[in-house]
Formats: C-alpha cells, structure tokens, sequence
C-alpha cells in the first residue's frame, strides 16, 4: 500500500492509519483540493457480470466490456463505473462548504479527510488514464 504525506504534519500515512491519525499532531492548515476532470472515455456504466459466463462482463445494452480472470476480478470490473462515480461524489463532498469548516475544526477528522482525498484522488486519475 503506497503513503502520503500528510497535508498538515508532512508524516507519511496510509489508508491502513486512517482512525488513528490527527489526535492533535497537526496543526498546519489544510490544502485547498484540485478541480477534477470529469471527462468520460470509458464504456458508460452500469455493467453486470453476464449470467451465462462469470467471467464476462456486459454494458446495459449486453456489449462486451471486459473479460476477468477470476470470479472476483470480474465482479471488481463490473462495479468500476459505480465505484469511480462514488469516488468522485466523495470528492465534491468533501469541497463543501459545511465539511471545509468540520475540517478546520477538528484535527482528527481533518486528517482522516486529507488521506481519504489523497487516495481517492489518486484511484481517481487512474480511472481516467491521468496516473
């Protein structure tokens, strides 16, 4: 699992630290969040694991989209578009005006959030062939 160093004390975390970190230790400001590209190149969701062969997975209207090596792989495959949109939801959640003064109020949610934001924005250009 790869870290980043946090926004506010600059220690290197992971997600793996997320309840346990903040407590107190940072107390630099948080840094602004980048706009996201939204653009879409990708097959539009949803997609489902076709019934007849779990390896298969299928668009809305029954397109070949991908193909898994495992049961498991292939249920990830399937679930990407709605996962990529809950990131991104999370994203602009996390740029509102009522979770911005959460976050210059508390020191261990802040920097739970700015772990949070690191990861997700990283899974986030991945998607998007920005990694």
């Amino acid at each position: 699992m790869s870290s980043t160093p946090c926004c506010r004390c600059g220690k290197p975390i992971t997600l793996a630290d997320l309840p346990f970190h903040g407590a107190g230790l940072c107390d630099k400001p948080s840094n602004e969040s980048e706009p996201m590209k939204t653009e879409t190149k990708h097959t539009p969701g949803p997609w489902h694991v076709h019934a007849g062969s779990p390896s298969i997975v299928r668009d809305e209207q029954n397109a070949f989209v991908a193909e898994g090596c495992s049961n498991a792989d292939t249920r990830l495959i399937a679930a990407a578009p709605e996962l990529l949109t809950a990131l991104e939801g999370i994203m602009g959640a996390l740029d509102q005006p009522n979770t911005q003064r959460l976050r210059r109020e508390n020191s261990i949610l802040h920097g739970d959030l700015c772990v949070i934001e690191h990861f997700a924005k990283e899974a986030i250009a991945k998607a998007k062939g920005h990694a």
